[in-house]
């Protein structure tokens, strides 16, 4: 059975991740965690019989992963970055 890999981010993480992808994320830890949980559901459906699960990211190793991968700090390198923690 497949699993998807959704980011997750600590609160604690989010100060660092807004500075990092400041025009995608919402304002407040509560606003993203919310979307979250909507996003996570969403997905969730669409996946049908496969998994969904949180990894949990870190601010400086996505950046690096980024650098290294030369990609743009944003929502979908994010979910990329996730998939491949989690894989």
């Amino acid at each position: 059975m497949p699993t998807r890999y959704m980011p997750f981010i600590r609160a604690g993480h989010y100060p660092a991740f807004r500075e990092l992808i400041s025009s995608e994320l919402p304002a407040t830890y509560e606003e993203w965690e919310s979307q979250h949980e909507r996003d996570k559901k969403n997905t969730n459906r669409e996946f049908g019989s496969g998994t969904v699960r949180d990894v949990a990211v870190e601010p400086i190793a996505f950046a690096a992963w980024c650098k290294m991968n030369g990609m743009r700090r944003t929502i979908a390198s994010l979910h990329s970055f996730a998939d491949a923690q989690g894989s």
